[in-house]
């Protein structure tokens, strides 16, 4: 029968592996989404040659 402290050693690095490729997944999708050409010129693909103008101060 394994030890309860080596049992709960197994869960806690499984819990920390989980949790640690969750947040790479996220990490590494947050970057493409951002880093991507496509979204990135969306806007300039539908508006070609317009871009929004900032507002004018006065």
């Amino acid at each position: 029968m394994p030890h309860p402290l080596a049992d709960h050693r197994l869960n806690w690095l499984l819990s920390a592996f989980a949790v640690a490729l969750f947040l790479l997944t996220v990490r590494l999708f947050h970057i493409q989404v951002i880093k991507h050409p496509h979204y990135m010129s969306l806007d300039e693909e539908i508006h070609p040659g317009e871009a929004p103008t900032p507002p004018q101060p006065g």
